[in-house]
């Protein structure tokens, strides 16, 4: 990896009607946008809010136009949480909730979301894990035995961990040999250095994944899984009432306890615009990734950010992509965004460039991002 330092700042498819006489004569004015309409009344349905006896919160919003119910178990800790010799744990460890519990082994817990036409499948991200759950109500009550059996009693069986950790390894390996991943791995750990969470790679690292063992994932559940940590959001063809006392019945023997809180380290302070050069030889492309430390989701300029990334990089038809796509034909798209996380995430510019051109992408770059602060 080479570095430079320097003292300087920073397919649609249109169908077109014509309606009228006067636009089919041409004398719609191009030079003026049309001026909005009134801005359309938005009725969001009421959300109920329950908390169980074990601490365990619900919200809950009826939709009765399906006899369909979704279920998100969303859990408080995610892989800021992972200790640092243990990156890719919260990770792996959602993973593992569908792969056997005290009474159903993996294939048998696959069987049965398939008898019952139902989804079930964990996810995490930095600041959670989530257990989801897609069903139809007329298997109500089958589909959340077996949704909270997969929550609170996972067994995390030796053979199922071995299967997932090497599938993992080899993702970790393959990612080695793509130069857009290279460049997402290689940015936060840049902008946040290793003594913050955000610079680590939630799959982990090949060593630290060949490290954990199925200890490991039972102590993160065992810390981490709790029903005062937890929030499960519930939207569909249900009541209020019916269903708090399903859920009280398969949750409310959830045992709470403490979770240590969660502290985030100082980010490096931005200083000088510095380029990263990271050499893989026989790429077609360049993957541009330029960006800082932004801001947390509490921001209160969350709108106004929100607007100018759709200006600068947020769309299609945004300054970033028409001039690197659309005008000069370096990419097939460009793009920004805000990653908005409880602590202040990465804002980042993006792009698969043709090799041939990245020193004069990189100039359009920059001009873009100097542009907009003007």
């Amino acid at each position: 990896m080479r570095v430079f330092h320097s003292s300087g700042a920073l397919g649609v498819l249109a169908l077109t009607v014509i309606q009228s006489t006067a636009f089919a004569q041409g004398t719609f004015d191009r030079t003026k946008p049309p001026e909005l309409g009134p801005p359309p009344r938005v009725a969001l349905p009421p959300i109920v809010t329950r908390e169980l006896p074990n601490g365990l919160k619900l919200m809950i919003v009826e939709q009765h136009e399906l006899p369909l119910a979704d279920f998100v178990l969303l859990v408080g800790s995610g892989s800021t949480t992972d200790p640092t010799s243990k990156t890719g744990v919260a990770n792996l460890t959602s993973a593992m909730l569908r792969e056997g519990t005290a009474t159903r082994k993996s294939l048998e817990i696959a069987d049965q979301i398939a008898f019952l036409g139902i989804n079930l499948s964990p996810s995490s991200s930095w600041e959670s894990s989530t257990l989801s759950l897609h069903t139809p109500t007329a298997q109500l009550d089958s589909a959340l035995a077996l949704f909270a059996d997969v929550a609170l009693h996972p067994s995390f069986p030796a053979n199922e961990f071995e299967r997932i950790r090497k599938s993992r390894l080899t993702d970790l390996i393959r990612l080695k040999d793509q130069g857009p991943a290279i460049a997402n791995l290689a940015f936060p750990a840049i902008i946040y250095g290793s003594g913050h969470p955000y610079g680590a790679a939630t799959l982990g690292t090949e060593t630290s994944v060949k490290s954990l063992s199925v200890t490991d994932l039972q102590n993160y559940y065992q810390a981490n899984f709790k029903p005062n940590n937890a929030t499960l959001i519930i939207v569909g063809d249900v009541s209020p009432s019916q269903i708090e006392q399903k859920i009280n019945a398969v949750f409310g023997g959830w045992q709470r306890g403490d979770v240590s809180p969660l502290t985030y380290a100082d980010p490096p302070k931005a200083g000088t615009t510095t380029i990263y050069l990271i050499d893989k030889p026989g790429a077609a492309q360049s993957s541009f990734r330029i960006g800082a430390v932004g801001v947390p989701r509490s921001t209160k300029d969350y709108f106004a950010l929100s607007v100018m990334n759709t200006i600068l990089g947020g769309s299609f038809s945004s300054r970033l992509n028409q001039n690197l796509r659309e005008t000069r034909g370096y990419t097939y798209g460009a793009s920004t965004r805000f990653d908005m996380r409880r602590a202040a995430g990465p804002f980042s510019a993006s792009a698969e460039i043709v090799a041939a051109k990245t020193d004069s992408a990189l100039l359009e770059f920059m001009k873009e991002l100097n542009a907009i602060r003007q």
